[in-house]
């Protein structure tokens, strides 16, 4: 399970994408403004944040530093009313997984966020994976035997752990 943070003015999108975020089984908070946005997002852990570009009390853009380097780091997804090819090169190169203009349906929002939580979800698996590659090829050495077919045996371990480990890593994110 994620945690995903939107912070959007429109109350009624933003019930819409906590109630589609619910329902893909991802655990929401909804934040109308911009200041109480920033607020969820620097005292817990999201993994995705949906944040609007006109707000209320300020500009989603100039925020996306400050939440992008929180330390959960989450992928940041702007969603705006105005399509602006400026506001999109400023978005993508401060660091948001996306820059998508408010749909007519909320299909056109979920594939971003399905993307960015697969992205995260191979982050999560590269590390362990890495260790455990070295751990085997340490063990071969300290054996001084030639492993037979490493690539399968490490491959064979990693499908087993990745899936306890994507157990464990979303059970203790909440």
């Amino acid at each position: 399970m994620a945690n995903v943070l939107i912070i959007d003015d429109d109350q009624s999108l933003n019930s819409l994408l906590v109630e589609m975020v619910s329902r893909m089984g991802h655990q929401p908070t909804a934040a109308l403004d911009l200041k109480s946005g920033v607020r969820f997002a620097r005292s817990s852990p999201f993994d995705v944040v949906f944040l609007d570009v006109r707000l209320p009390d300020g500009n989603g853009l100039d925020a996306l530093p400050a939440i992008g380097n929180t330390p959960s780091q989450p992928e940041v997804i702007i969603i705006t009313a105005d399509g602006d090819p400026d506001g999109a090169e400023i978005a993508i190169n401060s660091g948001a997984w996306d820059y998508i203009e408010k749909p007519e349906s909320l299909s056109e929002i979920k594939l971003p966020l399905i993307r960015a939580l697969q992205y995260l979800s191979l982050i999560h698996i590269s590390e362990p994976t890495r260790l455990l590659s070295i751990s085997y090829a340490v063990f071969c050495l300290k054996k001084k035997t030639s492993c037979i077919n490493p690539t399968t045996i490490i491959t064979e371990w990693i499908i087993k752990l990745s899936k306890s480990m994507l157990h464990i890593t979303n059970t203790t994110s909440t």
